[in-house]
């Protein structure tokens, strides 16, 4: 009975599917979750006053987190 070597499998890339697999995956989540809080705070830019207090929130602190970097924070 013969055996794969590390190698053997490093050859033919099969050994590093499932973790370019993953990192990818990973990368889409993380985009979309950026993406996602993009729009909530676009969403955020356009609520009144009124509607500001009914979700327990200032204008001050709506503007603050709607200058937040879309990418980074």
């Amino acid at each position: 009975m013969s055996t794969i070597g590390l190698e053997d499998k490093e050859h033919d890339g099969a050994f590093w599917k499932p973790r370019w697999a993953k990192m990818i995956v990973t990368l889409a989540e993380r985009l979309r979750t950026r993406m996602d809080k993009r729009r909530s705070r676009s969403d955020l830019a356009e609520l009144t006053r009124d509607q500001l207090a009914d979700i327990g929130l200032t204008p001050a602190e709506a503007r603050t987190e709607v200058q937040k970097s879309w990418f980074w924070g």
